[in-house]
């Protein structure tokens, strides 16, 4: 379920700029194999959501590109509310 009103801010997409100066990276477009006006993107982002009782208001955030500064698959998923789940046939109390 996308976010109400907010569509246009649940992805994001562009190209990896400079490095810092210690790193030497260079922009994608200053790359010796990458037109100078290139549009290809190099990184992307999105806000998800999943529409069902248990996990409505926790956005999911997923990340990807080339020159990132980690390369490790990570889930991340955090909530402000406390709530009851029923899992397997427990009901646990969850905060």
């Amino acid at each position: 379920m996308p976010y109400p009103g907010r569509r246009e801010h649940s992805a994001v997409r562009g190209q990896y700029g400079y490095g810092r100066p210690t790193a030497k990276v260079p922009a994608y477009r200053n790359e010796e194999s990458v037109a100078h006006d290139s549009t290809t993107e190099t990184f992307a982002a999105l806000r998800l959501s999943i529409d069902n009782w248990r996990w409505a208001d926790v956005p999911f955030y997923v990340r990807t590109g080339k020159r990132m500064g980690r390369t490790a698959p990570e889930v991340n998923a955090s909530s402000s509310r406390k709530h009851r789940s029923y899992c397997f046939g427990i009901l646990r109390s969850t905060a």
